[in-house]
């Protein structure tokens, strides 16, 4: 969605992989003979249940996810109710909730490859893997095209002040035409560098 910059979200991607990790070597920790018996908790395909059915389960499972965090963590729409902020948290927990009480019987709900990975990793576990990684990613790539297609289309670009203190901008308006927030950024008198990624 091009609300955050590339560095920021490797070092996201980097630190979530390492807390999956630690957190599955924790949960060995406790009981080495009960985590292996349930493969340390890695994903797996439940019984009856295709691998292409698998996947589709979990980029759908990943979409709603991904669409829920972007329409609670929306500043627009925060700022048109402030309220909302305060809410933010318990959106996408219930969110979470509700997809892995659906998913768990069917895939183990991953929704998260860094959760899928540190499994795997510590429980030796790599059946079907791709699927925890294709999955989600597509899923995400996908609401994210999806929200910004269907609401901020004609609309500014997401915006982040850099380090070094330019401003960046983001969002389908600016990649696919020009959006207002190119005509606004021409009349506020601010250096903005449009990204191309």
């Amino acid at each position: 969605a091009r609300r955050i910059t590339t560095l920021r979200a490797i070092s996201y991607i980097l630190f979530q992989l390492i807390g999956g990790l630690t957190g599955a070597a924790l949960a060995r920790s406790v009981s080495i003979k009960m985590f292996r018996s349930v493969h340390g908790g890695a994903n797996a395909v439940a019984p009856g249940i295709s691998s292409g059915s698998a996947f589709w389960i979990e980029l759908l499972g990943t979409l709603f996810l991904v669409m829920a965090v972007l329409a609670a963590s929306d500043t627009d729409r925060n700022a048109r109710w402030p309220h909302r902020s305060a809410l933010v948290p318990l959106e996408v927990a219930l969110t979470i909730f509700l997809l892995h009480v659906v998913l768990i019987p069917f895939t183990g709900c991953s929704i998260n490859p860094a959760r899928s990975f540190g499994t795997a990793v510590v429980g030796h576990y790599w059946r079907l893997h791709w699927i925890w990684w294709v999955a989600p990613l597509v899923g995400g790539l996908v609401a994210a095209l999806l929200y910004s297609i269907m609401f901020f289309f004609n609309e500014s670009p997401k915006e982040e002040l850099t380090r070094e203190g330019v401003l960046e901008r983001g969002g389908l308006g600016g990649i696919f035409g020009k959006g207002r927030g190119e005509q606004q950024a021409g009349t506020t008198g601010r250096t903005v560098v449009t990204t191309s990624g």
